[in-house]
Formats: structure tokens, sequence, C-alpha cells
């Protein structure tokens, strides 16, 4: 068991390794992008990467906070898994982590709907404004469950899990109906690229130079 354990962690290890590679490599190119489709664009795009900066720094925060509390609620530490625990820090711990989570998680889909907001139609923009309050309610139900499981342990109160099963089924549902919406919003301007209804705008060209007429201006070398 402990082998297939550690076979399983490192599995996903590598699939979350990939999935961040990904994920840098797709920011990097809306970076370099970000002029090819006007002002407004480029404005959206630096939004969003803000917003991403914003996400992870909430996201560390939020995980070293609820590390923190968590830790300064165990008593008996040298008995190992026999100690106690503070279960008033703890809640306090889950809720500050859920807000951490929550104020995490809008920067993030606020992102995702900035990069590509411009290029999208009407349509698709209200798809994508759809998608992320969709994306926050899941959020909030998702801190419903981590409140409905925490009550359930601190207090035997079973009747709390039946709601944490209720909550994320509600989540679940509520997650894959914004990412499919997110998913045709992104397809939608990537047919629009393919398809050249979507073209990038050429920059100006620099003005010619003002000759004075009559003078003599050498060749260049």
């Amino acid at each position: 068991y402990v082998s297939a354990f550690l076979m399983m962690t490192l599995v996903m290890g590598v699939i979350g390794l990939v999935m961040f590679v990904l994920y840098l490599m797709g920011l990097v190119g809306f970076y370099r992008g970000r002029d090819e489709f006007g002002p407004a664009h480029s404005k959206r795009v630096q939004r969003g990467l803000v917003l991403i900066v914003a996400m992870i720094f909430l996201y560390i925060a939020g995980a070293a906070f609820s590390a923190l509390v968590m830790l300064s609620s165990m008593t008996d530490l040298g008995q190992g898994f026999g100690g106690t625990a503070d279960f008033g820090n703890l809640y306090l711990g889950v809720i500050i982590g859920g807000a951490f989570s929550i104020a995490s998680s809008i920067c993030q889909n606020l992102a995702v709907v900035n990069f590509t907001f411009e290029l999208s139609d009407t349509k698709h923009r209200g798809y994508l404004w759809t998608a992320f309050w969709l994306s926050l309610m899941t959020s909030i139900a998702s801190f419903g469950i981590t409140i409905a499981l925490y009550l359930t342990v601190s207090t035997d109160d079973f009747a709390s899990l039946s709601q944490a099963s209720v909550f994320s089924y509600i989540s679940l549902g509520l997650s894959a109906l914004g990412f499919i919406l997110f998913l045709v919003s992104y397809r939608d301007v990537d047919r629009r690229l393919a398809s050249g209804e979507l073209r990038p705008i050429q920059p100006p060209a620099p003005p010619m130079p003002m000759y004075a007429p009559g003078a003599y201006y050498p060749p260049p070398a």
C-alpha cells in the first residue's frame, strides 16, 4: 500500500508539474501578444497578469496562515497524533483560510475573463461572466463543505456530513458548468482567429522624414 501511495503521489506530482509548465507557457503567450489586438486588449491582458500574481500571493498567504494556525492549535506535540487540538483556533483557521481561498479564486477567474474579453463577441462575453459567477458560487459551496466537515469532526454532528455531501454535488455541478462555459468562449476565440475573422492590428507606419526643398542630403553610408 505504501509503494502504491508513493507511486500515485509521484504521478500526481508529475501531472501537476506538466500542468504548471503549460500554464506558464500560456501566460507568456498572452503577454507576448498583448499588443497585437489594440490597446483595449493590451490593458485587459496586463490586468489579467496582475490578477494572476495576486492569486498566487493570496494562495500562498492562505496556505501559510492555515498551517500556522493548525500548528499553534495543537498541544502536546511530543505525543504525535495522540496530542489534543484547540478546535476554536482550528475553526478560525478554517474561516480565514476559506476567505483567502475565495479571494484567490476570484482573482484567477477574473484573469481568465480578462484575457479574451476584448476578443469575444457579445454572446461569449456573457458566457465569460456567467462562468465567473458560477466559479464564485463553486468557491462558496466548497467553503460550506469545509465548514460542514469541520462541524462533523468537532461535534460528532453527522447531520452536517449529509449537508457536506449535498454541497459537494452542488459544487461539482457548478464547477463543471463554469468550466464548460469558459471552454466554449475560448474555443470561439480560437475559431475566429483561425478563420481570419480576428486579425492583428497593424501598428501605424513611422512618419516620413521631412526634407527642406533644394537641400543636398548625402546618401546613407
